[in-house]
C-alpha cells in the first residue's frame, strides 16, 4: 500500500476492522501495532493531528494523507517545544486573524497580528479573551439584526418561513463568528501557561487543530452559501408577493 492510498476516518477505532484515523494509519505505516498513539510520533504532533483529524469533515480529512509518514520517528527529536511555540504562533498571528477577517472584525484580526514576539502568556490571554468576547458580542448582534430586519420587512408571522428558507446562508455568516469565538477561547486557554510547559504545548496544539478545522469549515459553508443565499432570496420574493 502507498502511504497515501487509503481512506482515513473519524474517531478512535477499536481494531483496524472499524476503521483508522490519521495516527492509526501512522502505526500502521510505521509497522507497529493498532494504536492512536504510536511511540515513534512526537506528543505535540499526535495531539494536533489527532484532534484536527476528528474536527475536520470527511473530504477534507482527506487531504492529511500525504503529510503523515513524515511525523514517523520525530519522538525523540527534541523539537516539541518549537512546534508548540510555532503552533501559538501560526494561530495568533496567521489563522485566528484570517477568521476573524472572515467575520468582517478586521480590527481585531490585525490587532492580533501586530502583537510582540516578546508578549507575556498573561497579556497574551488577556488578548485573546477579548477578542472572543467581541466575536461572541459580533454573532449575537447580527441574530438580532437578522430577526428583526425578517419582521421589519415581512411581519412576525413570515419571519419563521424566511428563516427556514434562509437557513443554510445564516449558518455560513455566523460561521466565522462561531469559529473565531471559539478559537480564542482554546487560544486563550493555552496562553496560561508558558509554552514550553507540556500542557500548555497539548493545549496550543489543541487550539491550532480547532482553528484550522473551524477555518476549513467556514470556507466549505462560504462556497455552499451563495446558492443557500439565493434559495433564501426566491424564499422573501415568494412571501413579500404573497403579502403584497
Amino acid at each position: 500500500m502507498s502511504t497515501t492510498d487509503y481512506f482515513l476516518s473519524s474517531g478512535q477505532h477499536a481494531s483496524a476492522d472499524d476503521g483508522r484515523c490519521a495516527m492509526e494509519w501512522v502505526a500502521y505505516l510505521a509497522g507497529l501495532p493498532h494504536t492512536d498513539t504510536p511511540p515513534c510520533v512526537s506528543p505535540v504532533l499526535t495531539r494536533f493531528c489527532i484532534r484536527l483529524n476528528d474536527r475536520l469533515s470527511d473530504q477534507e480529512r482527506q487531504k492529511l494523507r500525504p503529510y503523515l509518514a513524515r511525523t514517523i520517528g520525530t519522538r525523540d527529536d527534541r523539537r516539541d517545544q518549537e512546534r508548540a511555540e510555532l503552533c501559538r504562533d501560526w494561530l495568533v498571528r496567521t489563522c485566528l486573524p484570517r477568521v476573524f477577517d472572515a467575520a468582517g472584525m478586521s480590527e481585531h484580526a490585525q490587532r492580533l497580528r501586530d502583537l510582540p514576539a516578546s508578549i507575556t502568556p498573561a497579556a497574551l490571554k488577556r488578548e485573546l479573551v477579548a477578542a472572543r468576547d467581541a466575536a461572541r458580542g459580533a454573532r449575537d448582534e447580527a441574530r438580532k439584526r437578522l430577526r428583526q430586519n425578517t419582521r421589519d420587512r415581512f411581519g412576525v408571522g413570515a419571519a419563521a418561513y424566511v428563516a427556514a428558507g434562509a437557513a443554510a446562508y445564516v449558518a455560513a455568516a455566523y460561521a466565522a463568528y462561531g469559529a473565531a469565538a471559539g478559537a480564542a477561547a482554546g487560544a486563550a486557554d493555552a496562553a496560561y501557561a508558558d509554552a514550553a510547559d507540556a500542557d500548555a504545548a497539548y493545549a496550543y496544539a489543541d487550539a491550532a487543530a480547532y482553528v484550522a478545522a473551524a477555518d476549513a469549515a467556514y470556507v466549505a459553508a462560504a462556497d455552499a452559501a451563495s446558492a443557500a443565499a439565493a434559495a433564501a432570496a426566491a424564499a422573501a420574493d415568494a412571501v413579500a408577493d404573497a403579502a403584497y
